[in-house]
């Protein structure tokens, strides 16, 4: 594939009476290329009139290339423009910018036979965990494929996932550029940016053809002027981010009033004043973990410091760098700059943990910082802790009424009642953080999310002017085991899949974090197009052929190749369905064309339990689409008959497991030991799958959960069972909270207590580990040897992404070291990340004062049990549901009263009338001289406690 140049001709557009000047990209337009765009107009991909864009700026025009995907042979239309246009680029595989460019990517891959890579939008925690999917190999070229651009930092993202892969990238190709500094910007990175049409392009064609009028075409011709001259010149930092998630997306107008003099805190009026100042009232987020990345804010500060007002960050995410360098930098750039910072910590804990998160561990932020977010649903606590801290530090907080997830659990009373209460703290409040809020108050600042990226910091008098919009069973098997005419071609296909490495023979990590002796990766298929082909031939004629439907959609990432080529091939409309509506372009959860009650087939590569069927039916339905049935490429035959039944749904499967290790062993491909071995672990899995389906309900008759090897046989989560075991073997039901801020103090006293305890709870973030830098692994050591189990208390309460990155990259890596991390489920299903650690949702807190409601407790068990596969058990104050298969853990044990915001229960009371497992004590240990002394008595009430009320339960029996 020879690069001798893309036939295009550089000239400059001179455009009637607006004498604004383009350089453009204008190709010799045949007859496919204006019917094509004349396609588009009337598709309504592009449209015009007025469009307010999720970064809340105004547009004259709007381009949704998605609506492509439900337009089968439009879709194929692009494709051969863009194969002929790209034809003599060099390159080796192609990779679809995810998602929306993955469907095109595909049809361009199995049509032209070009081998196909698949990039993640995160890696995974489990199974391979890969980011990049499919077959290549370091020094490979990649030309980048893409729908839309605008100024290319999706292009720009892709791109730095691949290069860290060792792959080569010089090249992306895209249907449309709209002209607004992609081109510059992805130059600074060393990638030439390709596309069959620009903008003002397309608006000479249309205005040619009367679509649109010439005063039309001069209006947005201005707009796209004046919009790439303010903002693409540092959208992407003029290369200096390489990618980052860090989005300038233009200064946001400030309509308020022209004085802070009804802003009651101090630090609210510097904010304001500075805002007005510079007429921006535009907040930057910058929630970064890499290394490259967090050097590079500062810089990117300095650039776009004069646009901003302030820079929000996330200090726990912060790693692997000087950080008293990077402090300093910062600090010297927001006073140069004129901006403030924030650290979007949410903090939702008891006074004395948030206390010691201000001004302890790696980043001591109460020193540094002007304000931090507060999340008051654990009680007003939090306010006496910055306000402890704010007497030596200058620092405020935001406090969060509402979070921006659509399944969010916080009640609308809780933001009621926590906006008229907030002038109790009105002292240490600069600000909340709402979408819209209950109250207007002159006193405060309020800020509402702008996107995924970004922050807009408003005035209570804008809110009557602001528009808040979101932008936006009968089991029948066609399988192999019935089509008999269809074996000999289907067992063809398993051979080349066997020999390709499909099948992978190797313990596993699962995404359930259940370990399998076999993992079948569907997705290396990607990249062998001949095979692609083969499988939707297969999956057409033993599958589709029987099955009525009006459109399809792929569960991402391993369905969607599959439903882009079926899509393609057999002119059937295709769904973009995603996972959270915050990580897409478009701003919506499913994009594509449909009409209510039209029927969607979903596809996936993989069934294992069919909670992302499930999940995707949801999603599906609840935007009026019907659906009954589901195809797979292969069942694992590990029991989801009667979950999807439940949920309404059958589904078809091409293989199954059984059958495919039955052909392998006769095929002399797999001994009978493997098979065995892989087989009963098969069935083991099923029988422990389906024991729970059934959600368990509210249910006040709390009767004893017998502490007996019946007891653990029900447990479901593996390390769950671990911590049981461990309690049996060591009598301990006793979960020592140790929260201090020195390795050394931590290791010293855990070693005195650790023949008492069955688990232990930190917050890593307190930890100063400069101290001792193996902390954790020295600390997971000792846990081994002495039989005790890791709980990190994160209290997690943010996006995935977010959480994940937490989880992976953080300072402390908590998914490196910890079995258990704690997680708010305030933020609806966001929590539910890849990552390889069991979860224990936060159901109940001991702090008084909290907003933690009976029916926040029942939407928050609810949503739990819908994650058996990684909640192992609840944080609460009483046991909540009669489940034996999760773990009920309770904290805020004490054996004297104490006067602070927690309200403390005895031991015997948590275990024999509050009925929990596991009560978890720290200052009843940490605060007293004979720790260890301590521990034993703390360890005896408790495991005393249970005996107790298990033999009073069995004489009643």
């Amino acid at each position: 594939m020879g690069a001798t140049g893309l036939g295009e001709h550089r000239i400059t557009v001179h455009l009637s009476s607006c004498h604004l000047l383009f350089t453009t990209t204008l190709l010799k337009m045949d007859a496919r290329y204006e019917t094509f765009l004349t396609d588009l107009f009337h598709l309504g991909a592009i449209q015009f009139g007025e469009f307010m864009l999720k970064s809340k700026h105004t547009s004259p025009i709007y381009v949704d290339m998605r609506r492509l995907l439900s337009h089968p042979t439009l879709l194929n239309t692009v494709e051969d423009l863009m194969y002929d246009y790209a034809k003599e680029l060099e390159y080796d595989v192609i990779c679809g910018v995810p998602y929306g460019a993955i469907p095109l990517t595909s049809a361009l891959s199995v049509k032209r036979s070009i081998p196909m890579i698949m990039q993640r939008k995160d890696a995974k925690a489990y199974g391979t965990k890969k980011i990049v999917e499919g077959l290549y190999k370091p020094g490979d070229k990649c030309l980048i494929i893409e729908d839309v651009i605008t100024f290319g930092s999706s292009i720009a993202e892709t791109a730095r996932v691949l290069r860290a892969q060792g792959l080569i990238v010089t090249d992306a190709l895209v249907i449309l550029d709209r002209c607004q500094g992609a081109s510059r910007n992805l130059e600074n990175l060393g990638i030439t940016k390709w596309s069959l049409f620009c903008l003002p392009d397309v608006l000479l064609l249309y205005e040619g053809r009367g679509l649109i009028s010439n005063a039309d075409c001069q209006r947005i011709s201005s707009y796209l002027f004046n919009v790439t001259d303010k903002i693409a010149p540092s959208a992407l930092g003029n290369g200096l981010q390489e990618g980052a998630k860090v989005d300038k997306t233009g200064v946001l107008s400030v309509k308020a009033a022209s004085n802070t003099a009804s802003l009651s805190h101090n630090l609210a009026k510097h904010l304001w004043q500075i805002a007005l100042d510079k007429k921006s009232n535009l907040c930057v987020a910058c929630k970064l973990s890499d290394p490259k990345e967090i050097i590079a804010v500062a810089e990117l500060a300095k650039k776009i410091g004069k646009f901003i007002c302030m820079l929000i960050i996330r200090s726990d995410l912060i790693c692997k760098v000087p950080l008293v360098d990077f402090i300093s930098e910062l600090k010297t750039c927001a006073k140069s700059k004129n901006f403030m910072i924030m650290d979007d910590r949410k903090f939702c804990d008891v006074s004395s943990i948030v206390e010691m998160q201000l001004t302890g561990g790696e980043w001591s932020i109460a020193k540094w910082v002007d304000f931090v977010t507060v999340l008051p649903f654990s009680g007003r606590g939090v306010f006496s802790a910055i306000r402890k801290v704010s007497t030596e530090n200058k620092v405020a907080c935001f406090s969060i009424l509402s979070l921006h997830a659509k399944d969010s659990l916080i009640p609308k009373e809780f933001s009621e009642q926590s906006m008229k209460t907030a002038e109790k703290d009105i002292d240490v409040i600069a600000g909340v953080v709402c979408s819209k809020p209950p109250v207007l108050d002159s006193r405060f600042l309020y800020m509402t999310s702008a996107d995924e990226s970004d922050q807009a910091l408003l005035r209570f008098e804008d809110f009557d002017k602001m528009q808040f919009l979101d932008v936006e069973y009968l089991e029948m098997n066609h399988g192999i085991q019935y089509a008999d005419i269809y074996k000999v071609w289907a067992f063809t296909l398993l051979n080349k899949l066997f020999n390709i490495g499909i099948f992978k023979f190797e313990t596993v990590v699962m995404r359930s974090l259940y370990e399998t002796p076999i993992f079948v990766d569907f997705q290396l298929a990607v990249s062998y197009p001949e095979i692609m082909n083969e499988i939707e031939e297969l999956v057409h004629s033993c599958l589709l052929s029987n099955l009525k439907f009006h459109s399809i959609c792929g569960v991402p990432e391993g369905g969607l190749p599959l439903a882009s080529i079926i899509s393609v091939k057999r002119n059937i409309p295709l769904l973009l369905y995603h996972k959270t509506k915050e990580t897409t372009v478009t701003g919506k959860v499913i994009d594509g064309v449909w009409k209510k009650s039209d029927n969607c087939l979903i596809v996936d590569d993989v069934l294992m339990f069919g909670h992302s069927l499930a999940d995707a039916a949801d999603v599906l339905r609840q935007h009026e689409l019907e659906v009954t049935d589901a195809i797979v490429l292969l069942d694992r035959c590990q029991g989801p008959e009667n979950f999807l039944k439940s949920n309404d749904i059958r589904r078809h499967y091409l293989f199954n497991l059984t059958d495919v290790l039955s052909y392998l062993n006769e095929q002399a491909l797999l001994t009978d030991f493997e098979c065995l071995k892989i087989s009963n672990h098969l069935l083991a899995f099923s029988d422990l799958a389906g024991k729970f389906v059934d959600q368990c309900t509210i249910d006040e008759r709390m009767e004893p959960l017998f502490f007996s090897p019946d007891r653990l046989s029900m447990i479901l989560h593996p390390k769950a069972r671990k911590l049981w075991e461990i309690a049996l073997s060591k009598h301990s039901n006793l979960c020592f909270a140790c929260d201090l801020c020195s390795p050394r103090e931590i290791l010293r006293l855990v070693e005195a207590v650790a023949v008492n305890i069955c688990s232990l709870k930190l917050h890593a973030d307190l930890i100063v580990i400069k101290e001792m830098p193996d902390f954790f692994s020295r600390l997971k050591r000792l846990a081994q040897s002495k039989k005790f189990m890791l709980i990190n208390d994160g209290n997690y309460c943010d996006d995935s992404d977010v959480v994940v990155e937490l989880m992976l990259n953080s300072a402390t890596k908590p998914a490196s070291w910890a079995d258990f991390v704690t997680v708010q489920c305030l933020n609806g299903s966001s929590v539910n990340s890849d990552y390889s650690v069991a979860c224990l949702p936060v159901v109940e807190m001991s702090t008084s004062g909290n907003f933690f409601t009976e029916e926040y407790k029942k939407r928050a068990l609810s949503l739990a049990q819908q994650y058996r596969q990684i909640v192992a058990g609840f944080i609460c104050q009483k046991r909540p549901i009669n489940d034996p298969s999760f773990l009920y853990i309770s904290p805020g044990v004490h054996y004297k009263r104490r006067l602070d915001d927690q309200n403390w229960r005895t031991p015997d009371k948590a275990v024999r009338f509050n009925r929990d497992d596991i009560v978890v004590v720290g200052r009843g240990i940490t605060k007293e001289k004979y720790s260890r002394v301590w521990a034993y008595t703390y360890q005896q009430i408790s495991w005393d406690a249970f005996i107790i009320m298990n033999n009073a339960a069995a004489n009643v029996e």
